[in-house]
């Protein structure tokens, strides 16, 4: 009896809702409006405030769906789904955020191009703010895929990659994204967008230390987010003059700009800006040698953290209530619809029929409760056989890579023990012959002269070897200072005074004074090494060298040009690649391993640039590698 008055009660609910509805699809001229144009205007008024009040949107999202379900218009129930995916996002809820983007996604039409583009961003975005950014990556791309020419979509995926690729710490990548969404934005005259972009804006130029330039930023974004309703965005904003003040060392200005910004956080209950302001608090309160309230913030931090990590835990209990409340709105709706037919037949149909209805409801209760708890079990098998799949896939991908180095290993122990064997092997023959007088001692001091370059390649050998087994075993480190490279070339220009003398090559260094990079000093030696020792070994005899660097943007280029015998195309191709490098003797018959130009790659990309090389067959090579630009005032840094 007790279901039975429940489904009578949800019944006279629903047929006020109706009638209210009804009510208000009349316009003024007393025109009936469809109610497909009703739930899409709920659906647009609720994606229009989800950034300004998303618990609102979330509710008239909800009631879009109840709607569209009592209607069966699928548009609408995908509309509500994506609606409701983004409101729990808004508020940084996003496990629960991604169900429901999942949904919306199942249902729209495969060739609702836009709607699905505005879903596979948004789910991006969720895996990006969880730190999964190559999956977010992977989603936004599909994005960008679904909105083909559709400016707007395309506008909105390269805003999301932009914040993708800033996590990522490619600040270049993101700029350029940044700069192609803000021009299709301002096509589009889209306020809100362009606020959004220059919120990164201003994050690419704090992670530059370029203050003043983020500032800039930061003030234009806040300002359009004012324009733009987007308190979201305002809320981080202040959080961005936090840190530029805090970096400045304005500290009282910093303090004022974390509790503005963790008050508005608080109020739309958006925890991780909130989370960053009290962060901010605590470090500034330090910075000042405020120890009392330094510490009182540092508390609140710590008690926020552990408050978000219990909301975590929490989040996919939250999901499958959701999941059920929701379901159950929907299941009651079509009971109520159900029986507004019936109570037009005969009573004694209705009360026949309501006993029968009865004791379905119970019976499916528990056929959907045993269902309910099958899918759950099913769902948490598909996770385990996914987590499955992802360890064999890092495993693969490290016995791959275990393999390459192997197989790289053997060549390379194949030629050094060659390459170490004779000129040692020739040493002591030269001393045994010495010692047993075949030899005069000006006669040893020419075969020692003569014997130099292979003792000398021999030594780099040995010092590719001992640096490229130091960063296997080690790990990638460097110490990152501001390095002069006119001093450096100078100093290696006099390591290989000798095999130049030999050769009778002359070594021209025209790097100008004052041109430096940020980089790691012994690293810029090793590669400056590998590549003068390179181009003596490929020169004729009376050839020549040149040293020389530029400024590319950002970055220099240092190149090492030589008029040697040069390489094909195809030759060049395959230097860099552990799969394809290779060596061949120089012009008096030198050897090299070829790890030296592996070696160069890894240490150029280590320090932020890359490498590579131009050549033509009979006009000789030039070899060059970026690095970048030191700045004045620039400090050395420990990484």
């Amino acid at each position: 009896m007790k279901k039975y008055w429940l489904i009578f009660v949800l019944f006279l609910w629903q047929s006020v809702f109706v009638i209210q509805l009804n009510a208000k699809n009349k316009s003024k001229s007393g025109n009936y409006v469809s109610p497909q144009k009703t739930i899409d205007s709920i659906n647009k008024a609720a994606r229009l405030s989800y950034l300004a009040n998303p618990g609102k949107a979330r509710d008239m999202a909800q009631n879009a769906l109840l709607l569209s379900k009592q209607y069966n218009y699928q548009d609408g129930i995908a509309q509500s789904f994506l609606n409701m995916g983004i409101t729990y996002w808004a508020q940084s809820y996003y496990p629960i955020s991604l169900f429901y983007l999942n949904a919306a996604l199942r249902t729209f039409d495969k060739n609702n191009h836009e709607w699905r583009s505005d879903c596979y961003r948004s789910i991006g975005r969720d895996y990006v703010d969880l730190k999964k950014y190559q999956q977010g990556l992977t989603y936004i791309n599909l994005a960008l895929k679904e909105a083909g020419s559709m400016m707007k979509e395309r506008e909105r995926a390269l805003n999301e990659r932009s914040f993708a690729y800033l996590r990522l710490e490619q600040p270049d990548k993101a700029l350029a994204d940044i700069h192609t969404a803000i021009a299709i934005s301002r096509t589009l005259h889209n306020v809100g967008e362009i606020a959004i972009l220059y919120g990164r804006m201003y994050s690419v130029y704090i992670d530059k230390k370029e203050f003043d330039t983020a500032r800039l930023y930061c003030d234009t974004a806040y300002q359009l987010s004012i324009k733009s309703n987007n308190k979201r965005l305002r809320s981080t904003v202040w959080v961005g003059r936090t840190a530029i003040a805090y970096n400045q060392k304005k500290y009282p200005e910093a303090i004022k700009n974390a509790k503005i910004a963790a008050a508005l956080a608080d109020s739309l209950g958006v925890m991780d800006v909130y989370s960053f302001a009290t962060r901010w608090l605590y470090r500034t309160y330090g910075a000042m040698g405020d120890k009392d309230n330094a510490l009182l913030y540092q508390q609140k931090y710590i008690q926020l953290q552990d408050s978000l990590n219990r909301v975590d835990k929490q989040n996919s209990v939250q999901l499958i209530q959701d999941y059920f409340s929701l379901n159950n709105k929907l299941h009651d709706m079509e009971l109520m619809e159900n029986n507004r037919v019936l109570i037009k037949s005969q009573r004694e149909t209705i009360i026949n029929l309501g006993i029968t209805v009865l004791v379905l409801v119970v019976a499916l209760y528990i056929l959907y409760r045993f269902y309910q708890q099958k899918k759950q079990f099913s769902k948490q098998l598909q996770v385990q056989n996914m987590e499955v799949v992802a360890k064999n896939d890092v495993i693969e991908n490290q016995s791959r890579n275990l393999d390459e180095l192997n197989q790289l290993k053997d060549r390379l122990l194949a030629v050094i023990g060659h390459d170490l064997k004779s000129p040692l092997a020739n040493v002591r023959n030269t001393m045994d012959l010495f010692e047993q007088g075949y030899f005069t001692s000006e006669e040893v001091q020419v075969l020692m002269k003569d014997m130099s370059p292979a003792i000398e390649g021999a030594e780099l050998t040995l010092s590719n070897l001992v640096e490229w087994a130091g960063s296997q075993l080690q790990g990638n480190q460097k110490t990152t200072t501001i390095v002069d490279l006119q001093a450096i070339a100078e100093e290696t220009g006099q390591i290989f005074k000798h095999p130049l003398a030999q050769k009778n090559i002359s070594l021209n260094i025209e790097i100008q004074e004052g041109q430096a990079v940020l980089a790691d000093a012994n690293h810029v030696k090793t590669i400056l090494r590998n590549l003068i020792n390179n181009a003596i070994k490929f020169t004729e005899p009376d050839g020549k060298i040149t040293l020389s660097a530029e400024k590319r943007g950002s970055r220099l280029m240092i190149n090492v040009k030589d008029n040697g015998r040069g390489m094909t195309a195809e030759e060049a191709s395959k230097l860099f690649s552990t799969q394809t490098h290779f060596t061949k003797p120089g012009t008096k018959g030198e050897k090299g391993t070829g790890i030296g130009l592996l070696l160069c790659r890894q240490l150029a990309e280590l320090n932020g640039g890359d490498i590579g090389v131009r050549s033509e067959p009979g006009e000789g090579s030039t070899f060059y590698f970026t690095l970048p630009v030191a700045e004045v005032g620039s400090k050395a840094l420990d990484v």
